[in-house]
């Protein structure tokens, strides 16, 4: 529960007297298992509503830091402390870093290699462009007339 109240694994080891690697463990597992019981639930159309709540669950589980970074985090390269680098530099967001110039983040951020740069804001795109396309997707699906089914009165189409 201290881990995601965003306290960070050392605190909680030193706290409760355990080791370190022994924090990690549980919490790699509680990830895996929310990710299993998320698919299951992806799976079965009566749990749609708890799709959006274990999916952040699964986040702040595997992340396990301020729910502000999170999105930081899911970039491809980004850990901990340079998503603490990038939010306090202004990119608070995917869309902030995909339309960054690398330029402007190796002056803005410090230890940070022109490679990298050029691969967080690369990373960013390419999260932003995949988060657009499952956006897209699902609304296709919304307005996609629903099948017939005999016995029942077909929608009224608009002409």
């Amino acid at each position: 529960m201290r881990l995601l109240k965003e306290t960070n694994v050392w605190s909680v080891s030193e706290k409760f007297n355990l080791p370190r690697g022994y924090v990690q463990s549980l919490l790699s597992g509680a990830a895996s298992f929310c990710s299993c019981v998320l698919h299951f639930c992806e799976e079965l159309e009566e749990f749609w509503v708890y799709r959006a709540l274990l999916a952040e669950l699964m986040k702040k589980l595997s992340y396990c830091v301020k729910a502000d970074l999170v999105p930081l985090m899911e970039v491809t390269g980004v850990l901990e402390s340079r998503a603490k680098q990038l939010y306090d530099a202004g990119y608070k967001t995917v869309a902030h870093l995909a339309n960054a110039d690398p330029e402007v983040l190796l002056r803005t951020i410090n230890h940070l290699s022109r490679r990298q740069a050029k691969q967080i804001v690369s990373s960013a795109k390419m999260l932003l462009n995949e988060k657009a396309e499952a956006l897209r997707e699902e609304m296709e699906d919304l307005l996609r007339p629903p099948p017939y089914i005999p016995g029942t009165v077909p929608l009224l189409q608009e002409p």
